[in-house]
């Protein structure tokens, strides 16, 4: 017997998901009151993409059915938020489909031949505060004269 590839996953059993539905609605309602005087207003796409992310996976909010010519089988697959970068599911599928598009830019890119190009290259990244980055920049733009070579 073949083994099956498609399982199904269950988001409600993720504590993600679990925290988020027992507690989100009393965070949006609490919000004005106690946290918008100290970080501003919450932007309308914070509700948008969790409401999105907790529908995720759920059959009960739409799903798509596959049939299999082969064995005969069909299965529900629930729709997705297609979230990025909140969405662990949703999010990883994207990374892999991404990887897979790299590798394939990589193969076509270089004569057919799969793999990176001879020189290394690598990409390197900070993350710094404000006032950190501040501090790192010159006061004053240089004169057009010191700013070219």
């Amino acid at each position: 017997m073949v083994e099956q590839v498609y399982r199904p996953r269950r988001p409600k059993e993720s504590p993600l998901w679990q925290c988020l539905c027992a507690h989100f609605y009393d965070f949006i309602q609490a919000y004005p009151e106690k946290y918008e005087k100290k970080y501003g207003f919450l932007k309308p796409v914070v509700e948008d993409v969790v409401n999105k992310y907790l529908d995720c996976g759920d059959l009960t909010k739409g799903f798509a059915r596959i049939y299999c010519e082969n064995c005969k089988k069909s299965m529900l697959l629930p729709f997705s938020c297609k979230g990025r970068w909140f969405c662990p599911s949703c999010h990883e599928k994207k990374v892999l489909l991404f990887g897979e598009f790299i590798i394939l830019l990589r193969s076509s890119s270089y004569g057919g031949q799969a793999g990176c190009p001879p020189e290394a290259h690598h990409l390197s990244s900070v993350a710094l505060a404000k006032e950190d980055a501040a501090a790192l920049l010159p006061q004053q733009p240089p004169a057009p004269e010191e700013a070219l070579p």
